[in-house]
């Protein structure tokens, strides 16, 4: 079984001027066993879909209406 080390990595940004707050950005990355990068994501959600298409899972979703 493959495992993989996922690690989050938040970012910070803003337009410069003190009186904004600065915007929060999260990066996920997926590590393999010796420290490969194989995917990157900007939600754990899409992180997975990605590992998962990397061992050739295809995934479709279906969304409800509400």
């Amino acid at each position: 079984m493959k495992k993989y080390k996922i690690v989050e990595t938040i970012d910070y940004t803003s337009n410069g001027c003190s009186c904004c707050e600065p915007v929060r950005w999260e990066t996920y990355t997926a590590y393999d066993e010796e420290g490969n990068e194989i995917t990157t994501a900007s939600s754990e959600f899409d992180l997975m879909d990605s590992l998962l298409a990397v061992h050739g899972v295809e995934t479709e979703w279906e969304w409800s209406e509400e």
